[in-house]
């Protein structure tokens, strides 16, 4: 299983089912493709790009949990015309929960503690209590249209440009 099975609505194991190489793997291609197309977009198809982050948080902090790590920033790198972007993916995660969750951060303990929080919410001894792998499938094909094709087609876009007019 990895994120081209996903995105070609191929049905998904359960997250038993699920070993933790490909865990990682599905994690690894999701942040970096979920960076490109924020970075390629600037912050456009902000809708679209909240469905995507939302239906992958539950996977970032599977992953921290597995790994038995304290969850950090993840931050991935891309090149894009010789400049090196940063897009702090832990920030948009965490704002992305905040609003869905209606929650205001005026604390600096409760900043502190957003993925200790996000952990509480999702998961349970390292099981998935929120979207699971199969919510997350049904999910996508019924949005598929308007989601994953528009998706898809941002990260084509992006990957033409880049290879055939070095940008």
């Amino acid at each position: 299983m990895n994120l081209n099975q996903l995105l070609n609505g191929n049905e998904i194991p359960s997250t038993k089912k699920i070993t933790y190489k490909e865990l990682v793997e599905l994690i690894q291609k999701r942040l970096t493709q979920l960076n490109e197309h924020y970075v390629w977009n600037q912050f456009s198809y902000i809708e679209e790009l909240r469905r995507i982050h939302i239906g992958t948080l539950p996977y970032l902090v599977f992953l921290g949990k597995k790994l038995n790590i304290e969850i950090e920033l993840w931050n991935v790198k891309t090149s894009l015309n010789g400049t090196i972007f940063d897009v702090d993916l832990s920030q948009q995660i965490q704002k992305l929960y905040e609003d869905v969750n209606n929650i205001v951060t005026s604390t600096y303990e409760y900043r502190q503690n957003i993925y200790k929080n996000i952990v509480n919410d999702y998961f349970n001894i390292g099981l998935c209590l929120g979207t699971t792998p199969t919510q997350l499938h049904k999910y996508y094909k019924e949005e598929k249209k308007s989601v994953i094709e528009n998706f898809r087609h941002d990260i084509q876009k992006y990957y033409i440009h880049r290879r055939y007019f070095k940008t």
